[in-house]
């Protein structure tokens, strides 16, 4: 029966979130995860063979992660709630995950996604399809139609990232207040004529 792994991927992938939060996406590569897990360097080597097979793995599990509250909000019948619960959830699971926004901040061209393997490629291309279908789909219900889309994309992901990179770009915690603040500015976005 085989030993079970004391160092899971969920595990290393963690600490290269929390060296992506404090150190920036530059401190990131698999020698800087085996001295932060204490990992053997095998066992890390093992599961990422590469910075870019560390990289494209963290990238595609927290936006997995992050998607996962996402999208059944932006599903909601009412167009301008689920607008308003998207951009509430986009705040507080940054404040709720600070080292995992720090990855989703740095966007993914800073995860060198030309190197990634083709199964991280294809499943970034999944979840970036299915936001834009998201998006598309409570564009849809709104009203008036008119700038709709930009509107949506407006208050559920510029509006909050403009917000959380405010804070947690100088390493401050996102204040609870806030998130009243871009649920009244989702609203009025969305709404306007």
């Amino acid at each position: 029966m085989p030993r079970p792994a004391i160092y899971d991927t969920d595990l290393l992938l963690d600490t290269a979130a929390r060296i992506v939060g404090s150190a920036g996406v530059g401190g990131l590569s698999v020698k800087a995860v085996v001295r932060a897990s204490g990992a053997p360097s095998g066992s890390v080597y093992h599961r990422f063979p590469n910075g870019a097979a560390l990289s494209g793995a963290l990238w595609v599990r927290t936006l997995e992660r992050f998607h996962a509250g996402l999208l059944p909000l932006m599903a909601a019948d009412n167009a301008v709630e689920a607008c308003v619960a998207a951009a509430r959830y986009v705040l507080t699971w940054s404040r709720d995950h600070p080292d995992e926004a720090h990855v989703l901040l740095a966007g993914p061209a800073a995860y060198a996604p030309d190197r990634w393997t083709p199964e991280q490629t294809i499943r970034n291309t999944e979840l970036g399809s299915a936001l834009r279908a998201a998006v598309a789909a409570v564009a849809g219900r709104l009203e008036p139609a008119e700038h709709a889309t930009d509107k949506v994309v407006i208050a559920v992901i510029d509006l909050p990232y403009a917000i959380i990179r405010r804070y947690l770009g100088t390493n401050l915690e996102i204040p609870h207040h806030v998130e009243q603040l871009v649920a009244n500015s989702a609203r009025a976005i969305v709404t306007a004529e």
